[in-house]
């Protein structure tokens, strides 16, 4: 099974709408999972069209996204934990801040938070965003996927590494994970 992963598209509070190459790039995907950050319910219609659609919320998506802080799904016999990832601000505020002045990302804790998430679900894998930053990780038993952002900014482009707006497809069977950056052509 191939899933089409998404976070952060942001439509239309950062971006009017999703790139035309996002629609061509989850062409022949079997499922669609969105970990937040949607904004609007319009932005799950329109991937609808595509294949169906798994979301969660993000800390910007308005009151007609209507979607869980976090879900377990199996899908291609792989048990599948979705989440957006914000954590508190006491963490999120001085991370934001050291990535400011170091110009680095810094995320101190986040593996053990999004593992505790999922403490007694039995999850292979997670999938989660809010850091518009393409990651993929094994932490023990469990692949750890962050498709970055559909949408990415100034601070995302400016702290090093740089992000640019991107997705993931997830093959199940061999939990092959594939990164595709949305404003490249090839």
């Amino acid at each position: 099974m191939r899933i089409g992963l998404l976070a952060d598209t942001h439509v239309p509070d950062r971006q009017a709408e999703l790139p035309s190459r996002l629609f061509s790039l989850l062409e022949g995907v079997d499922h669609i999972l969105h970990a937040g950050d949607v904004t609007r319910s319009a932005v799950l219609d329109a991937l609808a069209q595509i294949a169906p659609v798994t979301a969660v919320r993000g800390d910007w998506d308005a009151a007609d996204v209507d979607a869980p802080p976090r879900r377990v799904l199996t899908l291609g016999g792989r048990r599948i934990g979705l989440i957006h990832g914000r954590r508190s601000r006491a963490v999120e505020v001085p991370s934001l801040l050291v990535g400011m002045l170091t110009r680095r990302m810094w995320t101190p804790g986040l593996d053990r938070w999004l593992l505790q998430q999922f403490e007694g679900d039995q999850v292979e894998v997670i999938v989660y965003g809010h850091l518009h930053r393409p990651r993929r990780a094994r932490v023990g038993e469990v692949l750890l996927i962050n498709p970055g952002g559909v949408w990415t900014g100034p601070l995302e482009r400016w702290i090093r590494p740089p992000a640019s707006p991107s997705l993931a497809i997830l093959e199940t069977e061999s939990l092959h994970v594939t990164f595709w950056d949305l404003m490249s052509n090839g």
